[in-house]
């Protein structure tokens, strides 16, 4: 089989070695200089072309049709191509931006780990509302999701099948009902899909017609589950009317069953206690907090405790969570699991924390927990605060933790730095591995507090362009949410970030440039009405993209109007600009 273009940058086929030619190509965009052609080793019809300003396209059918094939490539300025005999990734392409590559069907599922349609502790009523973005530019997403309740079975009319055009969102409001039609139930979900997309989940109570509170649920990446994971910022009232109560979930996401053990430790690293447990293949299992200290016979407070959730003996990779919940405004925030055989990172950043008064009489506070995940070994950690404006207050402060023991910072804007009325990002640098958490709250914790959780970034998690989810406006200020957006450009050299508003059909809302000065930190409060929108959303989302391809870190804070609780959603890579990736550095 030969393939040629000719003198008009055509496409042409030959089966005879080169004696007769044919016109080929339906599909393919106007000749603009194609590059490169291969062939998969496997399947001599499947091939892949890359063009001059249209990214790849795929045939199945030995070139007589085309389609285009262009997920994860940021610029269509495409030269060579590359299969690899090892089939995984499945391709690389050569671009005007650097070197990509796609892989196979695994970064195509997402798992939510916690939904509910569910009567909770009198009054609460748990509803899971679910935001799903088709990053792909020009391709259909067809999504299956699977329900799977805290029996392991899939939940009543699981799974289900739909589709999202591209760029656009689809919203489920209380999926378990509406998507399930699954009532009273609890568990994970699942979403496999043949394009990348982002999940975003707020999970809440009482119902969205009345004031709320509740709690962001990120979707999870299979390689976010581990063997082995730890979950700090936790803590425990003996008194079930002031303090938090903790629940501690997680979901064996694998085809077989497992042992699962939770070891919980104070945060001076004294032992609490051990529960063991089992789950079946596709289980969820949670253990609330009035089960976890019966269990390890504990009836006193336990105001700040971490757990290491671990599945054995084969060591199946699992999701865990906690969700901490105010007792006296009932409150939560959602715990995500993080590897407790961490490795070193560059540095961990908290994208927000606060000292500072807010309007109406709000007064917003940070604690954070920084827990070292090495068993031997103390971790000198350096922490650096970069404030919105003025004074960063003391803002490089030193700090040791010791092996397997978590630091506790109450209001670490003031505590640590000394920097009351401020706002900003947190980096915190050591040669140990660390893990990061922090609840940002108001109005103080000797009060019914609102607030969220604000987790500890590894470098990874920033990117050149990058994705916010889940974002909503209502008809009226006394109704739904407002949203916050912020972005920290890390990098050591000045960016202009460009911001793009759309509403979940992709219809653009509004675009607007600034000018970020090397390490600033820059918060767009109300965005919405920043850009000059005043009609209802359903769904709507943010692009946020840097012009010297350097990561950035960029968050959205979704506050409910009537009850001021407030989700983080930190940003997400943009599937269809992400960080460039060189040959020769882990995946």
């Amino acid at each position: 089989m030969l393939y040629a273009r000719d003198e008009a940058g055509a496409l042409l086929k030959s089966t005879d070695r080169g004696i007769a030619w044919t016109g080929i190509g339906a599909g393919l965009p106007t000749p603009d200089g194609f590059g490169s052609l291969v062939a998969d080793p496997a399947d001599p019809n499947v091939l892949y072309i890359g063009t001059g300003g249209h990214g790849v396209f795929r045939s199945a059918d030995g070139g007589i049709t085309w389609s285009a094939f262009n997920e994860g490539i940021s610029r269509r300025f495409v030269g060579p191509l590359l299969i690899p005999p090892s089939g995984n990734p499945l391709l690389y392409a050569g671009t005007d931006a650097g070197l990509f590559d796609y892989r196979a069907r695994p970064e195509f599922q997402i798992t939510l780990p916690a939904v509910a349609s569910l009567r909770g502790v009198p009054p609460t009523f748990f509803h899971s509302d679910v935001w799903i973005f088709n990053g792909s530019a020009d391709s259909e997403a067809t999504i299956t999701a699977t329900y799977r309740c805290l029996s392991g079975t899939p939940c009543s009319d699981a799974p289900q099948t739909f589709t999202i055009p591209a760029r656009q969102v689809k919203v489920f409001r209380d999926i378990a009902v509406t998507l399930f039609n699954a009532p009273e139930t609890a568990g994970a979900v699942e979403f496999e899909s043949d394009r990348l997309v982002v999940v975003t989940s707020r999970l809440y109570t009482p119902e969205a017609s009345q004031p709320t509170t509740g709690m962001y649920v990120p979707g999870r990446k299979p390689d976010e589950a581990s063997a082995s994971q730890v979950l700090t910022s936790l803590s425990h009232s003996a008194d079930a009317t002031t303090g938090f109560r903790t629940n501690v979930g997680f979901y064996n996401g694998t085809d077989s069953a497992t042992f699962v053990s939770l070891d919980f430790f104070e945060a001076s690293g004294a032992n609490l206690g051990q529960i063991l447990s089992f789950a079946r293949p596709r289980q969820p299992l949670q253990l609330n907090d009035g089960e976890i200290f019966e269990r390890l016979g504990i009836a006193r407070e336990v105001p700040d405790f971490f757990c290491v959730v671990t599945a054995y003996p084969d060591e199946p990779p699992i999701h865990a969570y906690a969700a901490v919940i105010d007792n006296r405004s009932q409150d939560p925030i959602f715990v995500t699991g993080q590897d407790a055989a961490a490795m070193p990172e560059p540095s961990i950043t908290l994208p927000a924390a606060a000292s500072l008064h807010g309007a109406g009489g709000t007064f917003f506070h940070s604690d954070a927990r920084i827990w070292n995940a090495s068993p031997t070994t103390f971790a000198t950690v350096l922490a650096r605060y970069v404030c919105f404006t003025g004074s960063c207050g003391d803002a490089e402060q030193s700090f040791l933790v010791a092996p397997r023991h978590e630091m506790v910072f109450d209001d670490v804007v003031t505590s640590l730095f000394h920097a009351p009325e401020t706002g900003g990002a947190i980096e915190f640098v050591s040669a140990q591995p660390l893990v990061v958490s922090s609840r940002l709250y108001t109005p103080d914790r000797s009060a019914p507090t609102f607030g969220m959780f604000v987790p500890g970034l590894a470098p990874r998690r920033a990117s050149p362009a990058v994705v916010l989810n889940g974002l909503s406006h209502p008809a009226t200020s006394d109704s739904g949410s407002r949203v916050n957006v912020g972005v920290f450009n890390q990098a050591d050299v000045p960016q202009l970030v460009t911001y793009r508003l759309f509403d979940g059909s992709g219809n653009p809302l509004g675009e607007t440039v600034r000018l970020f000065a090397a390490r600033e930190i820059f918060q767009v409060n109300d965005v919405f009405p920043f850009f000059g929108v005043s009609g209802a959303l359903e769904s709507a989302y943010c692009l946020v993209e840097g012009n010297e391809n350097l990561p950035l870190f960029a968050y959205a804070a979704v506050i409910d109007n009537r009850s001021q609780d407030p989700i983080f959603i930190p940003a997400e890579d943009d599937p269809e600009h992400p960080p460039i990736v060189p040959l020769s550095a882990p995946k």
